[in-house]
Formats: C-alpha cells, structure tokens, sequence
C-alpha cells in the first residue's frame, strides 16, 4: 500500500497515489542486453524494497495494482521511486500500527514501541509474517533513532523473514541502524551478510551492487578509503552494464567522486561529481537529487578555492531546495555551506547570518537536535575566528551536551570535543586542551581507526606537546599522523603539513640533514596536491599561501645551511609561479611573435587534447577499457608533442612562451636578465627573522639576515602608514615621513 509518494517523482509522473495498492510488475524488453523483459508480483513489502533496487533502475516498468476496488495501470518511467509503502493489513492492525507511527513521531517512542508490538501479536494470529518482520525493523529504527541497542528486533525480524528479499532487506537494515549509531563493525558485519546472500541467490545483479555500495558506505565511515573505493568502483562496473544511465548510477559516480575528494584527487572527484550530475539533470532535472550533487560541486569548488564557482554551484543548490522543500533540513545544509563559503572569503558577518538562518530552521523541526548542534557548531566557529572566545566556548560547550545525550561517543561528538580543544589551546589552558584532544580521539579511534579523523587528532596533539616542550611525544604523534595521511591521500596538503612538523623538530634537535629531506618531500606532496586540484590559478595561488610557512621554512633552512641558490630558487618557485600562471591565463595577444606555422601547430594540439579529455569524461573504465587506453595513449602522445612545441616557441618567440610556458627564475637566470646596473632585491619574511635577497649581474647572489620577524615587521609597517595619514604636508612630521 502506497503512504506518499514524492511529488515530481517517476512514480508521481505515472500517475501512483497515496492509498494505492500495487499488486504486480512487468519490464518489457527495452535494449540489446534486455531481449526478454521481466515480471513478477508484488506480494509483500520486501518485494517492493527489491523491485526498486534490481528491476527500477533498468528502465521503463508497467505496473498493476487497485485504487478504490478498480483495476489500474501505471506505465513508471526512469527516474526516482522515493514513496513510503506500507504492508495490506487489516483495519484492527492498520489502527494500531497508525497509532504507533503517530506516537514515535510525537516523541513518544516507549508507547509507540508497545502498540507496535501489539499489532505483531495480532499479525501473528493472522498468520502475517511479512507485517511482523516490516513492524520489527520500524522498532529497530526507532531505537536505534533513540540510542539503543536494536539487536532484539533485529534477531526477531530475521527469525521470521521467510525469503531471500525480506532477509536481505532485515540485513541491510540493521547496517543502517548500526552505522547510525557509529558502530561501524556491527553495521559492516551486516550488510557483508546482506551482499553474501545476494551474490548467492541473484549472481551479478543490481542488488548486489547495492550491497556493495553499503559496504563501501561502511569503509568510508570507518577512515578506510582504498576499501570504498573498491567497493564503489565494484558497484559502479555492475551498474554500468546493467543501468548505466540511472540514478543508482549516478549515486556511486557521487560516492566515488566524495572519495576522491577525501583523498585529495579533486580532479578525479570533480569528473565523477559531474558525470554523475549529467545523469541526474537528464532524469530528474531541477530535483533535489541535481541540488545535492551541484552542492558536492559547489563543496569541491570551495576545497581547490575556487570561491566564484562554489557560489555559483551552492547558490543554485539552495535555489532548488527552497523552491521544493523550504524550511527544511537540506536548505540548512545548504545555508550552512554558504556559511563555510563565506567565512572562506573572510566575510563573517555575513557567514554568521547564513548559519543563524540554518539554525533557526533546525531549531523548528522535530527531532532535529543533532542539526541544531551542528549549527551551533559553525556559530562557535564565527565567534572563535573573530576572536570571541567566550562566546565560541558558550556555543561549542551546548553542542557537545548536545552530542553526550543524543549521540555520545559518535565521530560528530569526538569533533566537537576537538574544537573545545583548539579552545583551551588558544586560551593556554594546555592541560584541558590535552583532555578534549585525547578525549576525542580515543572516540575516533574507536570509531573510524586508521582514519583521517584519527589522523587530524594526531596532528592536533603533535602540536600541542611541541608547545608544551615535549619534543619526542609530538614527534611521535606527528609520526602516527603521517602514516595515516601517506597511506590514505599521499601527495595531499594534508601530508605536506605532517612532514613539515617533522622537519621542523629535527631542524631543532640539530638534524638540518633530516630536516631538508622532510622539508623536500613537504613540498612535493604539496606541488602534487597543486597538480591534482584543477581550477583556475587563483585556486592555485590560495593553495600556496595557505601553506606559505612551508616555503619560508625551506628558504629559512637552505640559507642556514649556506644554499643561497637553493634558497632563492624556492623564494621565486613560492612566489612566482603563481604570477606566472595568472598571467598564461590571460587573453594578452603575442601571436604577431609567433610564425605561422607554430601557432597552427599549438592550436591544433590543445583542440586534440581537449577532445580527448571530453571524451573521457563520456566512457566507463570497464565497459570501454580499449577505447579509454588509446585515448590515454593520445594524450601521452599529444603531451609530448606540446613539449616539442612548447621549446620551439621559447626559441622562435620568447615573450609568448613566458606567458603561456611560465617557468619560474633560479639564480642564473634571474642574473642574466638584469643589465649591469641594476640590482634584484626579494624578501622571504619568517616568523623571527626576514631573508633579504640582493641579485645583481655583477656581484651575483648575496644573502642578509634581518632580525625583524613578520608581527614586528607588519608592527612597524602600521605605524608607518598611520604617520603617512597623519602627516600635514610641510610640517616637520611630515618631512619624516
């Protein structure tokens, strides 16, 4: 029976009601892989859950059923089947189950279990095992909902189930109950013996790509990210021969596209992020489906920096969601996020307004209060960057109370205890701050071990003891931190941060040996993070400054260990480049420096190679493995033609190629480039000294040290600007001035 079904769905398009009653189904043949079809009824609950998964995705689907004691016919096409159905039951078990619904959703779960459990003492009188089963997993989710332990129901629930569909069905359920009270080994435990029973009875199918996928769901929560993704990939390849243009499709192309992310490889992510888009734009346009993959968009816009784009893709996102469910739970998502994108841009005024607006949407939904921590959450972090500590304390102090009753030792509490640590560290209170950090990640570790959770709590720790004078433990945190993150995203800015902490105890410990090596492998994960994230230049500028500290460590230690070349050299590949970059971007016209033949030849070779790249975008890794070969040996080719081009146009015309094949300056051609009166002066500005760098052709590269740091530097650049607005022309200040 049919409770709701979401307006704008395929099944709303056909035509299906709330009080339907849908009795058989039937898939007529629609492709070269599907010469005969399919069909069958629909004889319980379970049936239904198994029809959307194997039989939905597939195509177009006729179904049967009864509305108001007459035969109805109902053509579905591709598309979302979200609805709530229910089992037929009689009146005495309908008005008992109702009044349970009613009640659990009240709040009142203890008298909503109870009538529950009536209605399966009658159902069992009536001989209506499916009714029983389907009642008992609503009793796990409304524990579970509540935080307690379902494995009761659960046990009853797969006692009765009487068929393969309603077994797996009571499987993967009890995941979904135990993922979301964190218990990720119970809930991975489950939807392994959901998957095993499907590859057994239904070999290579649908569902069981759907049971990978849950897998893959469990390996994500749990920190085990090489394990998801194989999972996901797994799905993905039965998707793609049996559906590939479906939402199910476009689901695991999300949920792969949310694991590269996490691993870094933000291109990779942002190709299956949009695959996946363009799948659900064709099936369900303007859906709350498309919003939330252009918020993934928008979120990974966000992570490279590129700040328009994330607007553009989020502001979008929230538009749809306002037009299809105002004042819910996603539009909070959605202002959240606006929230984060603003605060980026250092606007936090106004990021406080977006997550205020969330919150006071949270706070008018029920059962909701975990959302409202989050909210709270976010408020904490507007006050704590704007310095309000107290006022960040009082916020992140209500969400954690939050998280101890609703949700206690779950990952959200663990990062909520962490910010009352970055608190107490801030405020000096070093021990408490030790206390939140440990508290946080002994949940982590318990949790999602050997995950960038636990990795992040790591690092935090490995600073906190570096404060404290404890060279040797926050080595060995920095140590845990960097097996984690070399493991689970190598070549991430993640892991360039690791390194550079380690390299900076070993600088004082008085290893400079060690500490270059860490230094140089720091920022070449760093360059390989630059390399991965696609975007504009300016994103890759943002990148570089965010994490500036580690070119001045390196400047600052090749000076000290008397590599003035070396030390100039990653001055000018800090700071340089990203001009560089900026300006091969821009439409500045040398083609008149060019020959003809050249410019042919590079236009040629970037039309070819961006064809290649469209394509790829377009093929599936394993239906399409030996078109995708030769395409990635074009592209190999095509790279080292632009190569051959590239050095051929440095030669012929040197203004183009310093534009649009930007290389950064060593010494000897920052030397070269000067006449024999000029001199180059560059500065690297570290936290306790500044680095002056004096190029000139005749007297090469000298090097001074400036005991003046960045604070007293930019101390003494204030007041310098405040006496030039101060200053009365023609007076004796401003003849200082």
């Amino acid at each position: 029976m049919v409770e709701r079904v979401e307006p704008r769905s395929a099944l709303a398009r056909a035509g299906i009601q709330a009080g339907d009653r849908l009795l058989t189904w039937e898939r007529r043949p629609n492709s070269p892989t599907d010469l005969q079809g399919a069909r069958g009824s629909i004889g319980s609950v379970f049936d239904w859950m198994w029809l959307t998964v194997e039989q939905a995705p597939r195509g177009a689907l006729v179904l049967t059923g009864e509305r108001d004691g007459e035969t109805t016919v109902f053509e579905v096409l591709e598309g979302s089947w979200e609805a709530d159905v229910r089992p037929a039951m009689s009146q005495a078990l309908l008005a008992r189950h109702l009044t349970g619904k009613d009640l659990a959703t009240q709040g009142n779960s203890v008298e909503g279990v109870r009538r529950w459990r009536e209605a399966i003492q009658l159902a069992e009188e009536e001989d209506h095992w499916s009714l029983q089963c389907w009642l008992f997993l609503r009793i796990g989710e409304v524990l579970a909902a509540a935080g307690e332990d379902p494995s009761d129901v659960i046990q009853q629930a797969f006692t009765i189930a009487r068929d393969p569909a309603s077994q797996v069905a009571v499987r993967e359920a009890a995941g979904e109950f135990y993922s979301g009270l964190d218990d990720v080994e119970a809930a991975e435990s489950h939807f392994r013996a959901g998957l095993e029973l499907s590859q057994a009875v239904w070999g290579e199918s649908l569902q069981v790509a759907h049971g990978r996928r849950l897998l893959g769901k469990a390996a994500w929560q749990r920190g085990e990210l090489a394990q998801a993704k194989g999972h996901f990939s797994k799905a993905l390849e039965i998707q793609l021969k049996l559906s590939p243009s479906s939402l199910a499709t476009a689901e695991s192309l999300n949920a792969l596209g949310t694991v590269a992310a996490m691993r870094g490889e933000l291109r990779s992510a942002s190709k299956f992020f949009r695959r996946g888009l363009r799948i659900k734009e064709d099936l369900e346009p303007e859906s709350l489906s498309v919003a939330y993959s252009l918020n993934n968009l928008g979120a990974l816009a966000l992570d490279r920096g590129d700040l328009q784009e994330a607007a553009g893709y989020l502001e979008r996102a929230l538009q749809i969601k306002q037009d299809l469910a105002p004042q819910s739970a996603t539009v909070a998502e959605s202002l959240d996020n606006l929230g984060g994108l603003t605060a980026s841009q250092g606007d936090l005024e106004l990021a406080q307004e977006y997550w205020r607006r969330s919150l006071a949407i949270r706070e008018n939904l029920p059962g909701e209060q975990l959302l409202v921590a989050d909210s709270l959450n976010n408020l904490g972090i507007a006050a704590f960057e704007r310095g309000s500590l107290e006022l960040a304390g009082r916020h992140w102090q209500e969400a954690v109370h939050i998280k101890q009753r609703l949700a206690p030792a779950s990952l959200s509490l663990a990062h909520s205890l962490n910010n009352l640590g970055e608190l107490a560290h801030r405020r000096g209170r070093l021990e408490l701050a030790a206390q939140y950090y440990e508290e946080a990640l002994r949940i982590k570790e318990m949790r999602a071990p050997a995950g960038l959770d636990v990795a992040f709590s790591l690092h935090n720790l490995g600073l906190l003891a570096a404060v404290r004078q404890q060279p040797e433990t926050a080595k060995r945190y920095f140590e845990k931190a960097l097996e984690i993150r070399s493991e689970l995203v190598p070549g991430s800015s993640l892991e360039a941060d690791s390194l550079s902490r380690l390299a900076l105890l070993h600088e004082k410990n008085g290893r400079p040996d060690l500490a270059e090596d860490y230094l140089d492998r720091s920022l070449r994960a760093l360059d390989q993070q630059i390399s991965k994230l696609g975007g504009s230049p300016d994103a890759k500028g943002r990148l570089r400054a965010r994490h500036k500290s580690i070119y001045r460590h390196s400047v600052r230690l090749q000076v000290d260990l008397n590599n003035p070349e070396k030390a100039f050299a990653l001055l000018e590949r800090s700071r340089g480049q990203s001009f560089l970059e900026l300006l091969a971007e821009r439409e500045i016209d040398f083609s008149a420096d060019l020959p003809a033949g050249l410019e042919s030849a590079r236009s040629r070779n970037s039309a070819l190679y961006d064809r290649t790249v469209e394509e790829l975008a377009t093929l599936s890794p394993f239906d399409e493995e030996q078109r995708v070969q030769e395409l990635l040996g074009e592209q190999r080719m095509l790279r080292r033609e632009r190569q051959r081009i590239a050095q051929e146009i440095r030669r012929a015309a040197p203004r183009l190629a310093a534009l649009h094949y930007p290389q950064t300056l060593d010494f000897e051609a920052a030397r070269q480039a000067l006449d024999g009166t000029a001199a180059m002066l560059s500065y690297s500005v570290g936290e306790e000294r500044t680095d002056l760098f004096i190029v000139s052709k005749d007297s090469g590269l000298n090097v001074k040290k400036i005991g003046l740091g960045e604070e007293e530097l930019r101390s003494h650049v204030e007041r310098f600007r405040e006496l030039i607005r101060l200053s009365v022309p023609g007076s004796q200040r401003g003849a200082r001035v």
